[in-house]
């Protein structure tokens, strides 16, 4: 993937009326067109921009579905 960015560390957030959170702005500035947020592990959650979400949706079509480990799957 190319011009990947990394956020990594731990930002508490509350939501808004609407159910919305606020992205930092740093955040905002990596992913100016537009972000995938998907759940990750242990109540985390990813942030993809477009580009790199394209690559890796590729990579796990490509999978056989014998590679899935579905059971691992942990519901919030």
């Amino acid at each position: 993937m190319t011009n990947t960015a990394s956020f990594i560390g731990e930002y508490t957030h509350s939501l808004d009326v609407k159910g919305r959170v606020a992205l930092p702005v740093k955040f905002r500035q990596k992913l100016t067109a537009g972000a995938i947020i998907t759940r990750g592990l242990d109540r985390t959650l990813f942030v993809y921009n477009k580009s790199d979400w394209e690559v890796l949706a590729q990579k796990l079509v490509a999978l056989p579905l014998s590679q899935w480990n579905l059971t691992d799957r942990e519901e919030f």
